[in-house]
């Protein structure tokens, strides 16, 4: 498990956030959060994420409405310093699936190291 050794967290979904690590039977904090998760429940599973793990100093996730195969809606939510922040959702035409996801995290990661600039867009 990496979460132990890491400052910045990108996308959730491949992680158990166990509610007791010795009985995994008892579930996940995520269960029944949808993969489209409204404000609040985002803010719940980002502060179990930095209860069970402090050394997390950011996290960031984005979420897809497809709403056919070529218009969806994305938007990102973001814990840092403490606070959960929420995009706009962006509804948009697709014209290739690839690197959008990339595209979200090298942002992310610019806005990290450029000191001020992370303030700005929150």
């Amino acid at each position: 498990m990496c979460l132990p050794y890491i400052d910045v967290l990108f996308g959730i979904e491949p992680y158990h956030l166990w509610k007791d690590e010795q009985d995994h039977q008892t579930g996940d904090v995520k269960d029944g959060v949808s993969f489209q998760p409204d404000f609040k429940q985002q803010d719940e599973v980002f502060h179990g994420f930095v209860k069970r793990y402090p050394n997390i100093k950011c996290i960031a996730r984005h979420v897809r409405y497809a709403h056919s195969c070529s218009e969806n809606s994305l938007m990102a939510y973001l814990w840092y310093d403490g606070k959960t922040y929420e995009s706009q959702k962006l509804r948009f035409h697709i014209l290739d699936r690839v690197g959008g996801g990339d595209a979200f995290v090298s942002g992310i990661i610019y806005a990290l190291m450029e000191a001020g600039w992370l303030k700005e867009i929150l």
